[in-house]
């Protein structure tokens, strides 16, 4: 009996120890656990290539630097926190370098509040792949800041009231699912160089500049997020940068830069040789522009609602390029759809109504519009005038078929003296109107 009891002591006693040893999400055994009395960085420095670093509940003044593959756990956003030191501007909380591939992440950083650095929260370097989840990561310089050839996902984090919310530099790549980036002091995501980012089911708002910036070659896919109440523009895409847009909402940004009388107020923007995608978007609520493009920018809009925004719907300038199609651009205080200079529109089964002009072409723009509805418009359905304000300056061309111009606000009439009306237009079988003198 004696040995028969000593066996189930020594059974319970290897369960406790296995018990206490498991820390986290999936059961996941802790190589060490580290109390706020001790130091994470000795532990993280004593820790074997591979090793999961347990954090309880409380508070840590560090710095730490991670130069190999391990994971750093804590108990939980708003649970467990680091707060940077602060010693110097360019302190990071976290910084990750130079540690070789264990698996297919070198570092993990999970259920933390990270806080308090001057220069990033986290800071992923040279070709690290790091995993972060379930962490606030608020109050540094910038939230997380990629560089070098360095990947990461972040995923049901909030990142908020940093500098800067998410920045990638050169190679960097980034995914970020189910995130909350806001009230970060200028953009909420921002990328350049050449580095990508894969954004979804996030939301990126009330951020002090930009909801999401992308310029030189950087690219972007963002899908079923929401941009919304940003101070400046919600999207803004610049130099040769490249962003689709899938099933997401632009709305409601511009409005406190818009009431300061600054620039920076439009729901999408595009310059230089910016190129964008958008399916299945709504941009709608935007202080002036809906969707803005500039200097040789291009975008493919399709299945998309342009609404309510403060001025115009699609606002095209210099010699940018815009094909819309099924897509409905309605209730604007100005234009629905308003091409300017040597640009170049093509709208092919889209709905344009309740503007004050449906569409209205300046100057010498190029305009190819097919099946389209304009309707409910209280001026012109279609105008076109001159540099001046003349129609006799139009040098555009414009050609339609097989759409219904009806119900708007200036009867439409067909004297050729006066071709702002276009008639043709009107006629279900269409027609066409070249280039007018």
């Amino acid at each position: 009996m004696a040995g028969e009891a000593r066996g189930v002591l020594l059974f319970l006693l290897v369960l406790w120890v296995a018990t206490v040893a498991v820390c986290g999400q999936e059961g996941l055994e802790c190589t060490v656990s580290v109390q706020p009395c001790q130091s994470i960085q000795a532990a993280i420095d004593a820790a074997p290539d591979g090793a999961v670093i347990c954090l309880s509940e409380g508070e840590w003044e560090e710095d730490l630097v991670i130069e190999k593959a391990l994971t750093v756990r804590g108990e939980g956003a708003g649970k467990t926190v680091i707060r940077g030191t602060g010693s110097a501007p360019d302190a990071l909380a976290i910084y990750c370098l130079d540690a070789e591939q264990s698996g297919d992440v070198h570092v993990q950083i999970e259920g933390l509040t990270i806080t308090g650095a001057g220069r990033a929260g986290i800071s992923i370097a040279t070709e690290i792949h790091a995993a972060v989840s379930g962490c606030e990561v608020q109050g540094n310089g910038v939230g997380v800041f990629l560089l070098g050839e360095s990947e990461v996902e972040i995923q049901d984090c909030v990142i908020s009231e940093n500098g800067e919310g998410i920045n990638g530099f050169e190679s960097a790549r980034a995914t970020i699912v189910a995130c909350n980036v806001s009230d970060n002091a200028n953009a909420g995501i921002g990328f350049a160089f050449s580095a990508e980012a894969t954004i979804s089911d996030s939301t990126v708002s009330e951020n002090g500049r930009y909801g999401v910036y992308l310029a030189g070659s950087a690219q972007a896919t963002i899908s079923s997020s929401v941009v919304a109440g940003n101070q400046g523009n919600g999207v803004s895409l610049m130099d040769s940068c490249q962003a689709t847009l899938n099933d997401c909402s632009v709305t409601e940004n511009g409005l406190e830069y818009a009431e300061k009388g600054s620039y920076y107020t439009e729901g999408i923007i595009l310059g230089d040789e910016a190129q964008a995608v958008l399916n299945g978007c709504t941009v709608s609520g935007n202080a002036h522009e809906g969707i803005l493009l500039r200097s040789t920018a291009h975008a493919d809009i399709s299945g998309t609602t342009v609404s309510e925004n403060g001025r115009v719907g699609v606002w095209l300038w210099d010699t940018a390029q815009a094909t819309l199609a099924r897509c409905t651009i309605s209730d604007h205080p100005s234009a629905g759809v308003d091409a300017r200079n040597e640009t170049r529109v093509e709208m092919t089964a889209c709905t344009v109504e309740r503007n004050f002009t449906g569409v209205v072409l300046w100057g010498s723009p190029y305009a190819m519009l097919e099946a389209n509805t304009i309707r409910d418009c209280e001026q012109y359905g279609v105008t076109v005038v001159g540099p001046n304000g003349e129609i006799v300056g139009f040098t555009g061309y414009i050609a339609g078929v097989n759409n219904l111009v009806t119900d708007n606000g200036a009867l439409l009439n067909c004297d050729p003296c006066r071709p702002q009306y276009l008639c043709f237009l009107a006629s279900e079988e269409g027609g066409e109107l070249d280039k007018r003198e």
